[in-house]
């Protein structure tokens, strides 16, 4: 067994299979893999040569770092990574890459857009907080703001709790 491959121990997935899924930041096991990979490697030379590219590193880092503390035994390599982290994000910025997402864009008469309107509406004419609404209808205040902007894609259900809380149709008018 190559150096290499020492982490990979338990993985029933081949290192070519493994590559290519941390080559991709969307792929669902992706948060999997890259954490493993950090919990039990700690050569960054060699992580970042063979296995993660440094802005897909850096972009995901805060998921990565969340799913690393499920397992306690890895605050040590939590704290190593994290430096690696602030030092690779610094050398990056001062590249000019851009280390977060675009936000989501809304298009102005899209339905997202309209439904979030109408339940700002109605929330503010009844002079309802967004975390009373949040509460009321069991969703997180972040949720409901995000909802109102129309950048959430909310489904069927979430609209039926927030018109049962509000105590108002929000199609009808």
């Amino acid at each position: 067994m190559t150096t290499s491959r020492v982490w990979e121990w338990d993985v029933r997935r081949t290192d070519e299979e493994i590559r290519k899924i941390l080559k991709n930041p969307e792929h669902p096991s992706y948060l999997h893999y890259a954490s493993l990979l950090l919990a039990r490697h700690n050569v960054p030379k060699e992580v970042f040569s063979r296995y993660l590219k440094k802005e897909d590193f850096c972009m995901q880092w805060q998921n990565i770092k969340r799913r690393m503390r499920k397992d306690r035994r890895d605050y040590g390599r939590i704290q190593f990574w994290q430096e690696i982290y602030r030092h690779l994000s610094e050398k990056l910025k001062s590249q000019g890459i851009a280390l977060r997402r675009p936000a989501v864009q809304v298009v102005q008469n899209s339905l997202r857009a309209r439904i979030g309107k109408r339940v700002r509406e109605v929330r503010r004419s009844k002079k309802i907080t967004q975390a009373d609404l949040a509460r009321g209808a069991g969703l997180t205040q972040q949720f409901v703001s995000r909802i109102e902007r129309g950048t959430e894609n909310v489904s069927l259900d979430t609209i039926e709790r927030i018109q049962k809380y509000i105590g108002e149709d929000l199609f009808c008018t």
